[in-house]
């Protein structure tokens, strides 16, 4: 009996330090992000490498001999813990600390994002939501025909400005508004797309001006995920460059992105599915090279359902649908709401305008930095 029992805890302690090993090294390489950007994509299942190197230190200790191999590897994986906390932590402090004081000479328009999921088919519920909520405006993503079909009806009524495109699984968006506004040339919504076509797009929607308030521009968009796997079974590149090509899709989106937002001198809310976590390198790259202050902090949105023996309600553990501002236009507040059947939490904004003398500083300086 003390050789089965001694034979069970030395299996279970080489499982446990071989799980730690890989833990560890995947949040070695994730932290390393900023080198190689194939390694930046472990950056989004940060909460994966925290915890679960959380668990398998204890169990470490509860198993493991006491021997120079084991203090090594626990060294090993406090080192990974340590970095994996850096952002998580990080990002938790920011929320934490975030200040968004209010102030009356500002007008504040509300603004509900939703990824609404393209195997949910109940938009009596996504409608009972936006009435329960009443936004101002509302962008939907994965907003696919057979979804629209049966929710523009319900909702056309209080919102009767709205742009839509659609084909693709990333071009199928909206923007539903009870406040008029003109669709920007800057808005790219490729037509004739493939049901599995993966092209984005982006609805850019500008408000105010001419006498109608304050002008301010609109932007939602729904981006790829971080790795591009289909690349690897290309036979014209070589090992090294289909890793390379892994990262190329997202790397461009945002650069893409990037260039449409700066031809935009208003005051800008940006929103949508991003398909990035505020732990990777290449969301904050994005963010701080367009000038954009990211307004959701610490709020997961992904999954809030999952196929288990059918669909059920799960804890989400990714942030990634995202509000940025920028050009004197901030966020008052920012909270997730209810799935109302799909696989993402919604999103709503309370969104301040600058007053008109702040967004005539704010083109001023847009003016300014053009002409240099």
């Amino acid at each position: 009996m003390r050789t089965l029992f001694g034979f069970v805890r030395r299996t279970i302690a080489f499982g446990v330090l071989s799980s730690l090993v890989l833990w560890a090294v995947m949040a070695i390489f994730a932290y390393l992000g900023f080198l190689v950007p194939v390694f930046d994509a472990l950056n989004h299942f940060q909460p994966v490498w925290f915890f679960g190197l959380i668990i398998l230190l204890v169990l470490s200790i509860l198993f493991g001999r006491h021997t120079r191999l084991r203090t090594t590897i626990l060294t090993l994986g406090l080192i990974g813990l340590v970095l994996s906390a850096i952002p998580l932590l990080g990002e938790a402090l920011r929320a934490r600390l975030a200040v968004s004081p209010r102030d009356s000479d500002h007008q504040t328009v509300l603004v509900m994002s939703h990824n609404l999921f393209g195997l949910n088919y109940n938009m009596q519920a996504v409608a009972d939501e936006i009435h329960a909520y009443q936004p101002d405006i509302l962008t939907l993503q994965e907003y696919f025909p057979e979804q629209s079909g049966r929710l523009h009806p319900l909702i056309a009524g209080d919102y009767p400005y709205f742009e839509t495109c659609s084909g693709g699984r990333r071009a199928s968006i909206a923007i539903y508004s009870k406040l008029p506004f003109r669709r920007s040339p800057l808005s790219t919504c490729p037509e004739n797309l493939g049901e599995w076509d993966n092209q984005v797009s982006h609805l850019v929607a500008e408000f105010g001006g001419d006498g109608a308030g304050p002008a301010w521009t609109l932007v939602t968009t729904h981006l790829n995920w971080p790795l591009q796997v289909s690349v690897l079974g290309r036979s014209d590149l070589d090992f090294w460059g289909r890793i390379s090509a892994m990262t190329a899709r997202k790397s461009k989106e945002f650069s893409d992105l990037a260039e449409a937002l700066s031809k935009i001198d208003t005051p800008l809310m940006l929103e949508g599915d991003f398909n990035s976590t505020p732990w990777a390198y290449d969301l904050n790259r994005f963010a701080s090279g367009a000038g954009l202050t990211r307004e959701t902090l610490n709020l997961a949105t992904f999954p809030a359902r999952w196929y288990i023996r059918g669909w059920r309600d799960t804890l989400p553990l990714l942030p990634l649908d995202h509000v940025f501002t920028r050009g004197g236009a901030r966020a008052y507040s920012v909270e997730t709401i209810a799935p109302a059947g799909s696989d993402h939490l919604g999103l709503l904004t309370e969104l301040a305008l600058p007053t008109p003398a702040e967004a005539a500083m704010v083109t001023d300086a847009s003016v300014s930095v053009a002409s240099l």
